[in-house]
């Protein structure tokens, strides 16, 4: 009955019942929350390794292929070379036998063709020389030049923007686990004692510390890049720590610089010049289709 002290009491216990309920509801509500803000930061992690790992490989697959073509040039140069050279024997040694020659004209007419033959043989594989010449020299050149960008530009510039992603991502996520902890602080004492665990693990985050290692290399890339232009290293801490390793560690990760193999050219008694572009009649129209 009403007014009744059992009545009052089973009326305590279904009011407290619910009041318990409610407030489990909207904390399970909220807890869900933040485990879809928790997923979506971690898709986030994922997509951002994706795209380091995949700006990274693309870098490196273009200094190879950059290194294979200025490989293969060097090879074709190689066997034009020595295809220029038993053309000018062919060519020397016929002429020296038509000065030695006393035959009749006739004679001297059939060898007089073949001589312009040689002649021209030898002329047209002196141009094709001097336009493979040409090429291995932009070949070596445009790897270079890839190099040196990748290494102190985009490659700094890649772990940079990795760094600052990273740590905003990962403090987003220190900020819904701390929100989600705070929504469980009301609960019994099993889950006040994980709660209480959670925090003190979230305390020990470090989120700059986790990342340190992506800024010191780009940080590395920095000095290395300054230090070849005469720069001057700043006064922060962390730089001047960073400043007595930043050589070695190029050394270890950069890529190899090309050269032009100067011994190719140790048999070859014409105008070209170790990795100088050689500009004449014969490489003059090669030249202006490759800058076009």
């Amino acid at each position: 009955m009403v007014g009744t002290p059992v009545y009052k009491l089973w009326q305590a216990v279904l009011s407290n019942t619910q009041a318990l309920s409610g407030q489990l509801s909207s904390q399970l509500t909220q807890l869900n929350t933040n485990l879809h803000q928790l997923a979506l930061l971690c898709q986030e992690r994922k997509m951002l390794k994706k795209r380091y790992l995949t700006e990274k490989a693309q870098l490196d697959a273009e200094a190879r292929r950059l290194a294979d073509e200025a490989a293969k040039t060097e090879h074709q140069y190689m066997k034009q070379l020595d295809k220029v050279v038993y053309d000018r024997e062919k060519f020397e040694l016929l002429a020296s036998r038509r000065r030695r020659s006393s035959t009749a004209s006739g004679g001297s007419s059939t060898r007089s063709s073949k001589m312009e033959n040689y002649r021209m043989q030898y002329l047209k594989s002196s141009v094709k020389l001097h336009n493979c010449h040409n090429k291995l020299v932009l070949c070596i050149d445009e790897a270079n030049s890839h190099s040196d960008l990748a290494e102190n530009s985009q490659t700094p510039a890649l772990c940079e923007y990795v760094e600052n992603t990273a740590c905003d991502c990962a403090q987003r996520c220190v900020a819904v686990m701390e929100e989600a902890g705070a929504h469980l602080a009301h609960s019994n004492e099993a889950f006040a004692g994980l709660q209480s665990q959670l925090m003190r693990a979230l305390r020990e985050i470090r989120v700059v510390s986790d990342y340190q290692r992506l800024g010191e290399e780009a940080a590395v890339a920095r000095l290395g890049n300054n230090s070849r232009q005469g720069g001057q290293l700043g006064r922060q801490p962390q730089l001047q720590r960073l400043a007595s390793r930043s050589q070695q560690q190029l050394q270890q990760v950069g890529r190899p610089m090309l050269a032009f193999n100067a011994q190719l050219l140790r048999e070859y008694s014409g105008r070209l010049k170790p990795g100088q572009l050689s500009y004449d009649s014969f490489t003059r129209e090669h030249l202006l289709e490759h800058l076009q």
